[in-house]
């Protein structure tokens, strides 16, 4: 699934899954993570559920094979100041690889959002979307367009969720050293299991959201 960027008011944001991306480029690794692990063909049981962020009041909910965002606001915004990730298409604003569509309300130059809430399919279980598990966290790694992967790392305690992805500069040039990464440019890497493990051990994963469930 293609970024949407959506640039309304003068606010970024950003969908880029289960949390908002920062400046710096996406990490991805040659195989899913930890690579000498098994997938997993569902999320457990003790995980499913729905769970509200208290930042902007989304929803993130687990199922069985897949887990979705749901996003609520009231949104306006110039359509010359889209991001190029995003066009306007019979009142829909579009994602440039067509997955992802926003009903809207165009008016002269500008769109209102017509719908309150907006849900994004974030992972699915999938021969692209695999899920694997070590040490009470689970790994969900996304094939991208180059064939390689992207990993959030999704952990469940006291009945809140936390995600964690690889963005900050720090934690870059913590894998950089671990994986002996002599381009300081590159952000694809090859990374043995000892490694891995010895970068999610050293808390190599910025934590980036938190989610508490919602009691039913």
């Amino acid at each position: 699934m293609k970024k949407i960027n959506l640039i309304i008011c003068g606010t970024c944001l950003i969908y880029t899954g289960i949390f908002l991306s920062s400046c710096e480029p996406e990490v991805s690794f040659g195989e899913a993570q930890p690579a000498d692990l098994n997938e997993l063909s569902a999320f457990p049981k003790s995980m499913q559920g729905d769970y509200s962020n208290e930042k902007d009041s989304s929803i993130l909910t687990i199922l069985e094979k897949e887990v979705r965002r749901t996003y609520f606001w009231e949104a306006k915004g110039s359509i010359k100041d889209l991001d190029t990730n995003l066009h306007l298409v019979d009142s829909n604003l579009v994602s440039s690889d067509g997955t992802e569509k926003i009903p809207v309300l165009v008016i002269g130059d500008s769109f209102v959002m017509n719908n309150n809430f907006y849900i994004d399919t974030l992972f699915k279980i999938s021969e692209n979307n695999v899920l694997k598990k070590y040490k009470g966290y689970y790994f969900l790694n996304k094939k991208n367009q180059e064939n390689h992967w992207n990993v959030t790392r999704l952990s469940l305690s006291k009945g809140i969720i936390s995600t964690g992805t690889i963005t900050s500069r720090e934690k870059i040039k913590a894998l950089q050293e671990i994986t002996e990464t002599t381009d300081s440019l590159s952000y694809d890497f090859k990374v043995t299991p000892k490694q891995f493990k010895k970068f999610i051990k050293d808390d190599g994963f910025s934590e980036d959201d938190t989610f508490r469930r919602i009691k039913k």
